[in-house]
């Protein structure tokens, strides 16, 4: 059985980038970035998907830079040894 949403709930979806305040509108084209572990996600902001805990919605590609260079000035990168093993 699917879920019925009430069609008089609005949601107010803010930008999480550093120092922007852009509230998102019907036409907009926004992302979502998550950091799960060592990792940085960004991928399109679908509306009826709705949000998570960890996800940030940004409002364009210059803001999901910003969150992106925050996330590898922060060290939560897991470097991995990439060098050929010697056989």
């Amino acid at each position: 059985m699917s879920k019925v949403r009430n069609p008089h709930q609005i949601t107010t979806v803010k930008c999480a980038g550093p120092g922007c305040m852009n509230v998102r509108r019907e036409s907009n084209h926004w992302f979502l970035t998550t950091v799960d572990r060592d990792k940085f996600i960004c991928r399109p902001y679908v509306p009826a998907q709705g949000l998570r805990r960890p996800d940030q919605p940004v409002c364009g590609q210059a803001c999901a830079q910003k969150l992106f260079e925050r996330f590898l000035a922060s060290g939560l990168i897991v470097t991995r040894d990439c060098a050929p093993s010697s056989q």
